[in-house]
């Protein structure tokens, strides 16, 4: 599909009938642009849905930028810093600079961030979304920038993407609890709007269901995501009776797991374990862990972006990448 071509300065000024020169003081906010004619120029910037190139205004200047913005969930978050790091080891060498800015998984946030990396120009987005809709980047897309999903899909909007089999990963984690002789295993999830998070539930539930294990839901518990949250779900299943209570743990991202770990400790009681992602520190505390690479999921999306403004027309990639559980012993085996 072809891109739609960037509107220019010059289309506004012949949609408003005056001069490319009028037509950029008057979006410059400069002096001496009578007010009907700045009225004009606007409705029809407007309209056409103009952005002003911020590079062709920064080279006019003196300015040079060569950069791509990434967006990502939290800042303190590792597993963030390591697709950060993938993205830079294959643009930095190839000239670009790489904005980062976090959305604290906030829709608004978001949408203001993308609108203000597009309006200084830069040449490509990667973006971890919180929205759920993304069909407010379809223009720029057109317009030929490369935006390009980490871990989490583009929805009404052609995009490449770079995505792990989440569903795939958290089953064979379950049947490998099972295999241990786990049945009953509590699953402690992100938000439940989070698509990482809904795609290895769904992962759970063909788990048991291939197995014709019964599944109970209650064991399931979404939107436990920091020490408090996690210590007061696991006391309370602790609590159940004995015929109820999980034997074992599954740890839906990596904040979760070293919170359980933390919680168990707390607790003062042992329960199998695996966790989703690796840590810093899972090999010395003996944890099991569904493992994949944040690193390589953002080096194959930086070479995504670099050949979409190779290949503009070409149509939307999408990689899954595979996960490995790792056992290190903490999904212990019972009778």
């Amino acid at each position: 599909m072809a891109h739609a071509p960037r509107i220019t300065l010059k289309d506004v000024a012949a949609l408003a009938g005056v001069s490319i020169k009028t037509a950029s003081r008057a979006l410059a906010g400069e002096a001496g642009v009578n007010a009907q004619t700045l009225a004009t120029i606007k409705a029809a910037a407007e309209k056409l849905d103009y952005r002003p190139n911020r590079l062709a205004q920064q080279l006019r200047g003196g300015q040079t930028t060569h950069a791509m913005a990434l967006l990502i969930g939290e800042l303190h978050n590792p597993f963030y810093s390591e697709v950060a790091a993938g993205v830079e080891s294959v643009l930095r060498p190839q000239g670009f600079d790489i904005f980062i800015a976090s959305t604290n998984e906030d829709v608004t946030t978001e949408k203001h961030l993308i609108e203000n990396f597009i309006e200084r120009s830069v040449e490509g987005i990667f973006i971890l979304p919180a929205s759920q809709d993304h069909f407010y980047l379809e223009n720029e897309r057109r317009r030929g920038t490369p935006i390009v999903f980490l871990d989490r899909p583009p929805v009404n909007v052609l995009a490449d993407s770079v995505t792990l089999d989440n569903r795939k990963a958290s089953r064979d984690a379950i049947e490998h609890l099972f295999a241990k002789g786990h049945k009953r295993i509590a699953v402690l999830a992100d938000a439940e709007n989070v698509w990482t998070a809904r795609e290895r539930i769904e992962g759970v539930r063909d788990a048991y269901s291939n197995k014709k294990i019964q599944l109970d839901e209650s064991l399931i518990i979404s939107g436990v995501i920091t020490p408090d949250p996690i210590l007061q779900a696991l006391s309370k299943l602790l609590k159940l009776a004995a015929d109820e209570a999980p034997t074992a743990i599954l740890a839906l991202n990596n904040q979760i797991t070293v919170g359980v770990i933390s919680a168990l400790q707390k607790l003062k009681t042992s329960l199998g374990l695996v966790g989703f992602d690796d840590f810093e520190l899972a090999e010395v505390l003996s944890t099991t862990v569904v493992r994949h690479s944040p690193f390589e999921l953002g080096r194959q999306g930086a070479l995504l972006a670099l050949d979409r403004l190779e290949n503009p027309n070409r149509k939307p990639a999408h990689i899954v990448m595979q996960a490995e559980l790792v056992d290190r012993g903490s999904s212990f085996t019972i009778k």
